[in-house]
């Protein structure tokens, strides 16, 4: 017995009455760690667009346009925002900062936004409206002038021309 008293007190002096594959245990639950955070990151990588949004009240960013703009002529009705109708104004479109236009509405076919400038002119006593019709350079955007009210210049009929057969034709 003294044999025996004399290994279990060297064992415990010595320290090596310590537990069984603790290192590889430990070694264990790292990898079982690492794998559930790895696990956890492919999974916010993945669900990253529906996790986050953004929403700029500015037209920054906004990819929807009104590409169909040269098939409509002006004082003709284009869309409409809570049912009024809003029509062509402008023939050309003009090149304008993206920044500096700010969401009104959506369309009622939800297409695209109707915008107005963010900031607007003194001279302007009506609101100018807007409708994104193509992509600029540099954070600019091509935007055609839009409106509720048609001139009356564009809705009078065109002028008649009458033949009256002085062109050289006809025999």
């Amino acid at each position: 017995m003294s044999e025996m008293t004399s290994v279990m007190e060297r064992e415990t002096k010595e320290g090596l009455n310590r537990p069984k594959g603790t290192p590889g245990k430990a070694l264990i639950g790292f990898a079982v760690l690492a794998a559930v955070v790895a696990g956890f990151t492919i999974r916010d990588y993945y669900g990253r667009g529906q996790l986050e949004s953004t929403h700029f009240p500015t037209a920054v960013g906004d990819a929807d346009y009104f590409e169909a703009y040269d098939e409509v002529n002006r004082g003709e009705e284009i869309f409409r925002v809570d049912g009024e109708p809003y029509y062509r104004l402008e023939y050309n479109p003009d090149e304008r900062r993206d920044d500096g236009m700010k969401k009104i509405a959506r369309e009622d076919e939800d297409r695209f936004f109707l915008y107005e400038r963010a900031v607007a002119k003194e001279s302007e006593e009506d609101p100018r409206y807007f409708i994104k019709v193509g992509e600029g350079g540099m954070g600019k955007s091509f935007y055609l002038l839009v409106g509720q009210d048609v001139p009356a210049a564009f809705i009078s009929p065109a002028p008649v021309v009458e033949d009256d057969g002085a062109d050289g034709e006809g025999g």
